[in-house]
């Protein structure tokens, strides 16, 4: 998963689908640099999107679990 997240470019976007919400992974990639935003899109099923931005400009740093991907419909990531 690393080496994918690693491989995004600048502008790029990568999903994660998961059976549970991935709070293990909040800190690993806040620690890599990677904005992201998670959904919970049904009971089991968890979305995360790890993006890089442009520039330092458009990062945007939220604490907590993540920001609230309201933009996302769902079934549709």
């Amino acid at each position: 998963m690393m080496e994918r997240a690693q491989a995004i470019k600048p502008g790029e976007t990568c999903v994660i689908i998961a059976p549970f919400e991935p709070i293990p992974l909040y800190d690993v990639f806040q620690a890599q640099g990677f904005p992201y935003e998670t959904q919970q899109v049904v009971h089991n099923e968890w979305v995360m999107c790890l993006s890089r931005h442009t520039s330092t400009d458009d990062l945007v740093h939220k604490e907590g679990k993540g920001n609230d991907m309201h933009s996302l419909p769902p079934g549709k990531y």
